[in-house]
């Protein structure tokens, strides 16, 4: 299962998909409501299950710099940090 897991999530496709959220999505409002409520900027913030990096990249530019995030996709955080 975990092999299926994986594999679905390296599709090109899937890859795309994802890749155009981080710019065309960024964070959604609830998202930005919570981390704004929550967090201070100078927090430590681990983003687990990252893909591509819509929230982990989002929350970056809004000026959390210590956000961290990790994924079981390898072509999904090369993407996020523009390797592939």
């Amino acid at each position: 299962m975990e092999e299926f897991v994986r594999e679905s999530w390296e599709d090109p496709a899937h890859l795309i998909d994802y890749v155009d959220a981080v710019d065309q999505v960024g964070l959604w409002d609830s998202e930005r409501m919570l981390v704004s409520t929550y967090f201070a900027v100078d927090d430590q913030i681990l983003d687990i299950g990252c893909g591509a990096g819509r929230s982990t990249i989002a929350l970056y530019r809004l000026g959390y710099p210590n956000i961290r995030g990790v994924d079981l996709s390898e072509g999904m955080v090369k993407r996020a940090v523009g390797v592939a």
